[in-house]
């Protein structure tokens, strides 16, 4: 349907002359929710979910648009929109969103790395699709949204967790939601306002500005957009690792807050889930 529309003149009305249309961009936008808590709690099913709805399906996603893209000589975008804070700091207990949001960069990357070695009809070596990420802090979303995060941070996924994990990680875990609640996700004073998501994106995907000599200007590769964007991901390049914990306010647990190791049979169990669904094409 799409090709059609592109490859074929259109008529939007009698008398109207015929036009053809043109695919300007594509805006993946996965899902802002992600599964959180100490890697050992995580299971093997929220893994698969994670991994299929957020990395495997964007890639897929372009993987069948692109072509469409690259019907016609004129500028067409490729636009990942990705949390920022979390992946950049590698932040405790959010490993599913550190592991897919810098997979997604890397493809993000490599994608246009390739498509910067195609040549559009006029000669010009400079790509005819741009890849632009979009990396966004906090953003105030409205009272609904924050209302669902509350909801969904309240630290009751701790029930879920075997008694050995709880008494490891349950207090660091409770203190990593109190921070998320308290200052950078989604509370209105701290937040920029969601028109400027709305900027960005539009900026993303216009055509390229022209200097006064006629040449095309390059779109940023990255462009960061809420409270906090920039400023973890400078943060996280010019300090240690290890000071990413006592700046969230995070503390180690001994490792003697439990008498015993959990049993063999539990371990078993734990290391293959059953029901858990392989990632697709696996």
């Amino acid at each position: 349907m799409i090709q059609s529309l592109i490859t074929h003149a259109q008529t939007p009305s009698p008398g109207v002359p015929a036009h053809s249309c043109q695919l300007s961009a594509v805006i993946l936008i996965p899902s802002l929710n992600y599964p959180t808590g100490p890697v050992a709690a995580i299971p093997a099913s929220s893994w698969a979910d994670t991994i299929n709805t957020h990395l495997l399906y964007p890639i897929l996603t372009t993987q069948f648009i692109l072509p469409l893209l690259t019907l016609k000589s004129n500028t067409a975008s490729v636009v990942f929109v990705s949390p920022a804070i979390q992946s950049a700091l590698s932040v405790p207990f959010a490993s599913p969103e550190v592991v897919t949001t810098r997979a997604i960069s890397g493809f993000a990357t490599s994608l246009r790395q390739e498509l910067g070695l195609l040549v559009s009809s006029n000669g010009n070596s400079s790509g005819v699709v741009d890849v632009v990420e979009v990396k966004i802090g906090n953003i105030e979303l409205g009272r609904q949204y924050r209302r669902g995060q509350r909801h969904n941070n309240k630290g009751t996924e701790l029930l879920t967790w075997k008694p050995h994990e709880r008494a490891l990680y349950g207090s660091p875990y409770l203190s990593s939601i109190d921070y998320r609640l308290g200052n950078p996700v989604n509370i209105a004073p701290k937040s920029s306002p969601a028109r400027e998501l709305h900027y960005a994106i539009f900026d993303a995907i216009a055509p390229a500005k022209k200097t006064i000599f006629g040449w095309c200007k390059k779109k940023p590769r990255t462009i960061y957009v809420g409270r906090g964007s920039i400023a973890y991901s400078i943060i996280s390049r010019i300090i240690p690792g290890g000071m990413v914990g006592w700046i969230l306010g995070l503390r180690p647990s001994s490792l003697d807050t439990y008498a015993e190791p959990p049993p063999a049979d539990e371990v078993i169990a734990s290391s293959s889930e059953a029901g858990w669904e392989k990632v697709a094409g696996a």
